[in-house]
């Protein structure tokens, strides 16, 4: 069986009753292709705001070196994976800075060679550390409009721990906010 990506030498000669022939003289390259999966990704390290992955050599490089591996996350259900931009390197292992805390990610990740980018890694969700902090209230309501008040309400937020207050902020151009009250 012939290794992908390989140069090989070959020689053919014709042989009859009298002898053989001189040799023909040749070479192949055979095609290389995308490499499989790396193997066993895992995270360490993790903290509020980072984490470490590592994983193993793929079984196969297709034929082509590996030059790099891409690193992909998403989060918060999403199906969207989100390159992580770094340096090219073939190490087996990546520092992700920049997270959230508390909140939950996945990651994958694939062999970079010159044919391309290979198979996936198997997926793997990673939580950091800390607490979640609310998110923005929604369905902003203005009533009772006067010539120099008005009254707001929202719906409530989701959040792991209880909110404490509203802060409440006015802007006559989106640059420059003034805090007028804060609610329970």
């Amino acid at each position: 069986m012939l290794l992908l990506g390989t140069t090989y030498l070959v020689r053919v000669a014709a042989v009859n009753a009298v002898g053989q022939s001189d040799w023909l003289m040749g070479s192949v390259t055979t095609l290389a292709t995308t490499a499989t999966a790396p193997k066993n990704l895992v995270s360490s390290n993790v903290t509020g705001t980072g984490l470490s992955l590592g994983w193993g050599l793929p079984d196969s490089n297709g034929g082509a070196g590996i030059t790099d591996y891409r690193v992909e996350v998403t989060s918060n259900g999403s199906n969207e994976w989100t390159v992580i931009p770094h340096a090219p390197s073939n190490s087996l292992g990546f520092n992700v800075t920049n997270l959230l805390a508390g909140r939950t990610y996945l990651f994958r990740v694939a062999a970079v060679t010159s044919v391309g980018v290979g198979a996936y890694s198997n997926t793997i969700t990673v939580t950091t550390t800390g607490a979640v902090g609310p998110i923005a209230p929604a369905s902003l309501v203005v009533s009772n409009v006067k010539t120099a008040t008005a009254s707001l309400s929202w719906s409530g937020v989701i959040a792991t721990q209880k909110v404490s207050n509203y802060v409440v902020d006015v802007s006559t151009d989106g640059s420059t906010w003034v805090s007028v009250s804060k609610r329970v």
